[in-house]
């Protein structure tokens, strides 16, 4: 029932030879049979419901039926970011309430108020091979469980979405907020590009609606300014309300390496510009405090790092006075596949073999590289960088001001 790339390229060849009169009938009958087993398939029930959260898509998946998941179906979702997009074949059902456990044992730690966390319908169906069923009874339980708070994650919204999209969109939330009205839905925008995002405030933000502002930068490690931040959310307040500012990241944490206290060895001085999940937690309570009347003066206020720009058309001029380049110089990549090295060098950091015998493997591998670019008459060449080991480790481990993390590790 399911087809990805290389499938998908038979379908063509098959389509094309039945057009030109060269039908295979074999492949066409059990076509046919998968799309009527397809149209047919009773729901499955997923009887195991996981007891930590995954993929934002994949973890409600796992809890529904009408829900398949791959092995090896990774595509590409954007920038270098991969993900396995479970496929929806059937009737979506929930067996089982999917949150609720959780956000009311959360709830039973604490007297604030405990938001229940669910990936909204339209990021579900969008990073999913779809149909068009969409979960609801979910909001219920929650509401009945006793969440005054929910948050809806659509990072899909970054997205150009298309027309039929966006309507899903509108339909799924004027739906929801007709029937749940005494919920507080929040609208969590990402305030780091604050420019555009305030002109969009100033221009049609809604009254009496809730405005989580993610001044915090969820997505590095750097420590937030306080003060611009500060300023930022006193300009918002004024634009939507004192009682309806939230202070809040600019999304999920899991993108950064968890707290600063898990790196003892990182220089101190370093580690004071730094802010991991545990840090930035601080950092927004901080804002909140200050925001409140309350402010804590001990707190970090970093200012921006000024960089000099460099003259590029001056550089451009010396490099071509010494090299004398035709228009549309010849090159290549700078890294040649050298497999025998990749043994030589786990030798040698072993300690199985010298130094001097690391280095005499590394020069006759750039000979290979040297002498086959002049056989091929390139212009500009490349020594094959056989010493590298990670693209951006290497050199970071030959420049100053670079510092490295034993357990930094991020999604």
């Amino acid at each position: 029932m399911v087809a990805f790339f290389a499938q998908k390229v038979v379908e063509v060849n098959a389509l094309a030879k039945a057009l030109s009169g060269a039908k295979d009938e074999a492949f066409f009958s059990a076509n046919a049979a998968a799309q009527a087993s397809r149209k047919s398939s009773p729901r499955v029930t997923n009887e195991t419901v996981q007891k930590a959260r995954n993929d934002m898509v994949e973890y409600f998946g796992e809890q529904l039926s009408g829900f398949a998941f791959t092995a090896n179906g990774w595509v590409q979702s954007y920038g270098s970011r991969c993900v396995k997009p479970p496929i929806i074949y059937g009737d979506v059902s929930r067996p089982n309430p999917m949150t609720v456990f959780w956000s009311s044992t959360a709830q039973s730690m604490t007297k604030r108020p405990m938001k229940g966390m669910l990936t909204g319908p339209v990021t579900i169906l969008n990073w999913s091979f779809v149909r068009n069923d969409q979960p609801r009874e979910v909001i219920s339980e929650l509401k009945a469980a006793g969440a005054s708070w929910i948050q809806f994650d659509e990072p899909t919204l970054v997205l150009d979405l298309e027309a039929h999209q966006l309507e899903a969109f509108t339909k799924a939330y004027l739906w929801w907020n007709h029937l749940y009205l005494a919920l507080m839905f929040s609208l969590s925008l990402t305030l780091l590009m604050f420019l555009l995002t305030l002109d969009l405030i100033k221009g049609s933000f809604p009254s009496g609606k809730y405005l989580f502002a993610g001044v915090v930068d969820g997505r590095n490690i750097w420590a937030n300014d306080l003060a611009a931040s500060l300023n930022l959310l006193q300009s918002l307040e004024d634009l939507v309300g004192k009682d309806k500012l939230v202070v809040s990241t600019s999304c999920s944490l899991l993108h950064t390496a968890v707290d600063l206290i898990n790196e003892p060895k990182l220089d101190d001085e370093i580690k004071s510009w730094l802010a991991f999940a545990a840090q930035k937690v601080v950092e927004v309570n901080a804002l909140a405090k200050a925001l409140s009347g309350a402010k804590d003066e001990s707190a970090a206020l970093q200012g921006s790092d000024h960089r000099r720009a460099t003259n590029v058309s001056a550089r451009l001029d010396a490099q071509q006075k010494k090299l004398n380049l035709p228009v549309l110089p010849t090159t290549t990549i700078g890294s040649f596949l050298a497999v025998e090295l990749r043994r030589v060098r786990r030798e040698y950091k072993a300690k199985k073999i010298s130094e001097e015998e690391y280095v005499k493997s590394i020069k006759e591998e750039i000979k290979k590289v040297v002498d086959l670019q002049e056989e091929l008459d390139i212009d500009v060449l490349v020594h094959g960088e056989p010493e590298r080991n990670d693209m951006v480790e290497y050199f970071g481990e030959q420049l100053y001001g670079f510092a490295f993390l034993a357990n930094g590790w991020v999604q």
